[in-house]
């Protein structure tokens, strides 16, 4: 369950490749309705699960162990995983557990968003847990984990998708973003490796609801490890 639930999706047609979309906290209906779009302008079959569980990370991933077990992702020729930021957390623990094989991963990276667990459990601590449950607590605790060194031992370089914008969340808590300290968008600020980047004009609710504006940009890391004709320049903190 995600904090706007949507059921998981699973589009298939025939395709020998597959993406596995490991949405975050954000991701409800109108998100959804984008994947369905994405799919009909990808070829890739396409599997979103529904795996968030307030009782936490490991939950969460044995949740997805049983849903790529389930799908049959492995009959897949190619299986490649595109994370939100939530979904980062769980993809970590995974990989530690000894996850299958990926042909290559995208990460949804945001300065802004990254903040939010901690932000939310600080100042609304009974209508997180409530909503959220353990979940976002274990995120808050955490900083987003370092998943170069989990993937490089797997031979994958990830790419990395990050938003330009603020969430809802982050502009009602602004000050206590900014006590944070500053925003850095170097893409070496998110990995100390990686295949590419990209810059998108979403926040962390827009990116679920324009997905499918992101297909041409996917479906180019994947068959050649660039996201072609992306933006790459620094935008300027907000």
């Amino acid at each position: 369950m995600s904090l706007f639930p949507a059921k998981s999706l699973e589009l298939k047609n025939g395709n020998s490749r597959a993406l596995l979309v490991v949405p975050g906290i954000g991701y409800g209906p109108s998100g959804r309705k984008s994947m369905q779009r994405f799919f009909r302008l990808s070829s890739l079959d396409l599997f979103v699960p529904d795996y968030i569980q307030k009782s936490g990370i490991n939950d969460s991933v044995r949740y997805l162990q049983d849903y790529w077990s389930k799908n049959h992702l492995d009959h897949y020729s190619r299986v490649y995983v595109f994370c939100f930021i939530a979904g980062g957390y769980v993809l970590d623990r995974w990989l530690q557990l000894d996850a299958p094989q990926m042909s290559g991963v995208l990460l949804d990276r945001s300065p802004y968003q990254e903040r939010a667990p901690s932000i939310v459990t600080n100042r609304i601590p009974r209508i997180a847990r409530m909503l959220l449950g353990d979940f976002v607590f274990q995120l808050a605790a955490a900083r987003y984990p370092d998943l170069w060194a989990a993937l490089k031992t797997r031979g994958i370089r990830p790419g990395l998708v990050i938003e330009e914008k603020r969430s809802w969340v982050i502009k009602l808590f602004s000050r206590d973003c900014r006590k944070m300290g500053p925003i850095f968008w170097e893409p070496t600020t998110f990995a100390d490796q990686y295949e590419d980047f990209c810059y998108v004009p979403f926040d962390h609710d827009s990116i679920y609801s324009n997905f499918h504006r992101l297909a041409p940009m996917i479906q180019s890391f994947i068959e050649s490890g660039h996201f072609g004709q992306a933006n790459r320049k620094i935008p300027p903190s907000q």
